[in-house]
């Protein structure tokens, strides 16, 4: 996935596209919408993979147990919501409108539009209420396609698997049809199946663990980030030492995954030790918070350089800096742009608030470490009671392109240090 589209969903009530780059930042105050377009992406991943019933997956962890009513936009009177996603390929956009019928409590698919190269479309789906107004069908549509230039259409009973329109063979033989089901089908399923989430409140590992030698996918709380490492040192793996070696230098602490064994059965823990004290070991649980809250974003990051997430991954990760010390805020920062600067890198999406973060990523522009043609900024804020995002881009300098800058950015520490000067002179007048 390149980019995607919302229109109508959440504080978003007009169409709001994000082109994704190598390195996609997300800024603005708390309440502006920042996490609701972050959390789009496993909301799509969970309308494509996990079907369960309806296009809408309302049971997403990304939207916390929501109904329609609650992710439709509240300065709208308008009873759709539209998602869109873009793509590389023969299949480019795909744009799905989802309706509300509070009466019959579902929701439907209004209208489906595939498009191919240039904007040309492949295939609209038109939903057909019924005529009479007794009884609704709810997978009676409008099909049209188009093949060399020419419309074809049909009326066709279709079902939808969360936004993926189901195939009946047997009432059609429309091969545009079929093909451009087919088509995105597969468009679906490879951009979404690589989405990794991590939100804002992670876990931190267990004193021990069993350890079970095949680890599943990390969790969006980050539960499983140690037994990831511990697979990975096992198999010879660089993926460990990469976290190794970024507490040595942001925090000039020692960690280590611990093996041992009980009646049997194979047991982890991730440790942490002061470099100058490494015998004082403990359980990276009785550490202070961030040094836990951090492990799954370095795990993450360092699956990813070393190419263990798939083809195209797309890592979504709400504040990384979470309760760590803002001296160590550009060290994290530093792993994102090496992650971001790979051969063939993975697309990046951070929710942050962090100054010393953006700070450190200009920095790496500015010294050649990462292409500013890699990095985009989203600047996310209400206007006329609703949310936008403004785009920012960088030159090669590190510098925001355009008068788009938000004036007072990042401008707290300054009037916190002229609101000290001011009260210090205060004082030592009385």
């Amino acid at each position: 996935m390149i980019g995607y589209g919302i229109t109508n969903f959440k504080a978003f009530q007009h169409t709001t596209e994000i082109d994704l780059k190598p390195l996609t930042l997300m800024f603005g105050y708390n309440s502006a919408g920042k996490s609701s377009l972050l959390r789009v992406l496993p909301f799509f991943r969970d309308a494509v993979l996990n079907r369960n019933g309806g296009p809408l997956p309302l049971k997403s962890e990304a939207i916390r147990g929501a109904s329609f009513d609650d992710i439709r936009c509240k300065t709208s009177s308008q009873p759709v919501i539209i998602f869109e996603m873009k793509f590389r390929g023969r299949i480019q956009r795909y744009q799905i409108t989802i309706r509300d019928i509070p009466e019959h409590k579902r929701q439907i698919v209004e209208r489906a539009v595939v498009y191919g190269p240039d904007e040309t479309p492949l295939m609209t789906l038109d939903w057909l209420p019924s005529d009479d107004g007794l009884s609704q069908s709810f997978e009676s549509y409008t099909c049209t396609t188009f093949l060399s230039n020419v419309a074809h259409q049909d009326v066709l009973e279709v079902d939808f698997e969360g936004f993926i329109p189901v195939i009946n063979y047997d009432t059609t033989d429309n091969a545009g049809y079929i093909g451009t089901v087919v088509l995105l089908r597969r468009a679906l399923e490879r951009s979404t199946s690589n989405i990794y989430w991590l939100k804002a409140l992670r876990c931190v590992p267990s004193r021990q663990e069993t350890f079970d030698n095949v680890p599943e996918r990390m969790k969006p709380d980050g539960s499983g980030a140690s037994q990831i490492l511990a697979y990975n040192d096992l198999h010879g793996s660089e993926v460990l030492q990469d976290v190794v070696s970024w507490y040595k230098r942001a925090t000039g602490s020692l960690f280590e995954i611990k093996k041992g064994a009980f009646l049997g059965t194979d047991l982890i823990s991730a440790t942490l030790a002061p470099l100058e004290a490494a015998s004082a070991t403990v359980a990276l649980t009785d550490t202070g918070e961030g040094m836990g809250q951090v492990l799954p974003i370095l795990t993450l990051l360092a699956l990813a350089r070393h190419r263990k997430l798939g083809d195209n991954p797309l890592l979504a990760v709400e504040h990384p800096e979470l309760h760590l010390h803002p001296s160590a805020h550009p060290s994290l920062a530093d792993l994102f742009c090496e992650a971001a600067s790979i051969d063939s890198p993975p697309n990046i999406i951070v929710e942050t608030h962090s100054e010393n973060f953006l700070l450190a990523v200009q920095l790496s522009i500015i010294e050649g470490r990462l292409p500013a043609s890699s990095v985009v900024i989203y600047w996310v804020r209400y206007r006329n009671e609703t949310a936008i995002a403004e785009k920012i881009e960088f030159d090669t300098l590190g510098r925001p392109k355009g008068d788009n800058w938000p004036p007072g950015l990042f401008n707290e520490s300054t009037e916190q240090s002229r609101k000290i000067i001011l009260a210090r002179k205060k004082q030592q007048k009385l």
